[in-house]
């Protein structure tokens, strides 16, 4: 009767694992559903070392058992030596205690003659014997044919000189029998691996069974719960989407106001940035008029009669104030054409790795760097601890040196190195030069940099490749103050004509760019001529010349 008194209402929070509670939630289910699968593991686990016959799998079973060729020994009076001896290892201590004693084994007999058994102290049929012959094994008196005389034999051989020579006379006495061992031993081996891979199998399918079933339940008892907390919430949902359904409404019409003013401010806008481009393009033509305008009045200036007076005051500066104006043309187009500043110094700080490798070091003295332009390299050095001179006709790009507080010089390159003592300078570079100098006068700045440089001290000349074909046939020509193209065996022919030893041809293709395009496979058709020629597309498109006073 008190059994009876109980209401659906408290049945339905009881304490089971999947309580039907409209209150409860997911998460909360999950958690127990995680909390039982945790305890069935643990309840399994506890089962693990029952001894079971393998069966085929189903849901609440535990899984396929490994129970190796001793458990397939049946329990008789009589064995024959050749069935003990098949097993290994531990396994085959375990059938010995288990058909010789009628027991399983205990720890520490197993641990004495597993170890023995793995260091070569005793062998198997010493192992057989002990456990025969012992007093427990006598008692069970279990009969294993063919092992009283190699127990004994093997008891002999532990005597000094007869033992060896009883070990001998045993092997050849079983020489024969050998090859037949190792067979059985080979056959037992494939056993092994087959009755594995059965085993495994059988635990795939029984793991996939229990899987399925496990997701089937988990699946009605999340559907049932889902459901039902689902129910509890539908009327809470629908009272909200109301009350979003009006809050949308108001925010459609402020959308639609928001875009109409966008939409008009847009347009507004984009008037405005046509505006500042027509001004922009204005100005640049404007300021280029200028630049014209300037020219023409300088060299009208320049013009004038010879004897006038007013001509032979003002020719030296007019003559200043249009190069200054050619200067600052060159730098825009160094800006457009040459590359970031980024880019120049990671080229260049190669040349950190040639001076460190030709033993040229901060202490050893003064870098001069003829044409150093915008002054990345000079950069480089100063920031690595070298005193460097920076030396350029362009007073535009040496009003930028200064400004970044390098030490530079305007004079030409060759009057500059002529003015200094002999052997005064560590390193000489030049970077993107002698392609703007007539032979005789790059011939002129090789000589005076021999002179000038301390003994050990190096010169590095860098120009553009002609061996590359863009380079030679078209981007060369990009800069108009280029004279011609210098083929690196000419350049490499003039520094070491000259004086300088150790001189190299380096080719350069880091943060330089090529073609990009691959080279065909070996064996494709055309392969050998395509190959040929895209090597000239993508030969470096710079290379340096580096020579070591002696």
């Amino acid at each position: 009767m008190q059994r009876n008194s109980s209401s659906p209402a408290n049945a339905s929070v009881g304490t089971g694992l999947f309580p039907v509670n409209p209150d409860l939630g997911v998460d909360e289910l999950m958690a127990r559903v995680r909390s039982e699968v945790e305890r069935r593991r643990e309840a399994q686990a506890a089962d693990a070392h029952a001894e079971t016959t393998p069966v085929a799998a189903t849901p609440g079973a535990r899984l396929p058992r490994w129970l190796g060729f001793g458990r397939h020994l049946a329990v008789k009076p009589a064995y024959t030596l050749a069935e003990m001896l098949q097993f290994a290892d531990e396994e085959f201590v375990a059938t010995a205690y288990r058909v010789l004693l009628r027991r399983p084994p205990d720890a520490e007999g197993v641990g004495h003659y597993l170890a023995a058994l793995r260091n070569g102290y005793l062998s198997k049929v010493q192992i057989l014997g002990e456990i025969r012959f012992s007093a427990e094994g006598r008692k069970a008196d279990v009969h294993v044919d063919g092992l009283m005389i190699p127990f004994k034999l093997h008891g002999l051989r532990r005597i000094p000189v007869v033992g060896r020579l009883i070990a001998f006379a045993s092997a050849l006495v079983h020489l024969p029998s050998l090859s037949r061992y190792l067979q059985s031993i080979e056959s037992a081996a494939a056993r092994a691996n087959q009755d594995m891979g059965h085993l495994i199998n059988r635990i795939d399918e029984a793991v996939e069974q229990r899987l399925d079933a496990m997701g089937e339940v988990l699946a009605d008892k999340a559907s049932l719960a889902s459901a039902r907390f689902q129910e509890a919430r539908v009327e809470a949902l629908e009272a909200r989407l109301q009350a979003l359904d009006a809050t949308t409404n108001n925010l459609s019409s402020e959308v639609a106001a928001l875009r109409l003013a966008l939409e008009q401010g847009s347009g507004g806008l984009h008037t405005t940035v046509t505006e500042v481009q027509s001004d922009v393009v204005a100005l640049r033509r404007g300021l280029l008029d200028l630049q014209r305008k300037a020219v023409a009045s300088i060299q009208d200036r320049a013009a004038m009669p010879a004897d006038s007076q007013v001509t032979s005051a003002l020719a030296p500066t007019a003559s200043a104030q249009a190069e200054r104006i050619f200067e600052a043309e060159y730098v825009s187009f160094e800006d457009a054409f040459r590359g970031a500043r980024d880019d120049i110094k990671e080229r260049a700080a190669e040349y950190l790795v040639t001076l460190a490798s030709a033993g040229v070091v901060p202490e050893s003295g003064r870098v001069v760097d003829l044409g150093c332009g915008r002054g990345e390299w000079l950069e480089l050095l100063r920031d690595n601890g070298f005193q460097v001179t920076g030396v350029d006709m362009n007073a535009s790009m040496l009003d930028e040196c200064r400004q970044r507080g390098f030490d530079v010089a305007e004079a030409d390159a060759v009057s500059y190195l002529a003015g200094l003592e002999d052997a005064s300078l560590a390193a000489i570079t030049a970077m993107h030069l002698v392609e703007h100098l007539p032979h005789d006068v790059m011939i002129r700045l090789v000589d005076e940099a021999q002179r000038v440089l301390k003994p050990g001290g190096v010169l590095i000349l860098e120009t553009p490749n002609p061996e590359n074909i863009t380079v030679g046939s078209c981007w060369f020509y990009m800069d108009p103050t280029h004279r011609n193209p210098i083929p690196p065996p000419l350049l490499e022919w003039t520094v070491a004509n000259r004086g300088f030893t150790d001189v190299e041809v380096r080719r350069l293709t880091k943060n330089r760019g090529t073609t990009g395009v691959e080279p065909w496979a070996v064996d494709a058709p055309g392969a050998d001529g395509f190959n040929k020629l895209l090597e000239w597309f993508n030969a470096a498109p710079d290379y340096a010349v580096v020579g070591k006073k002696a």
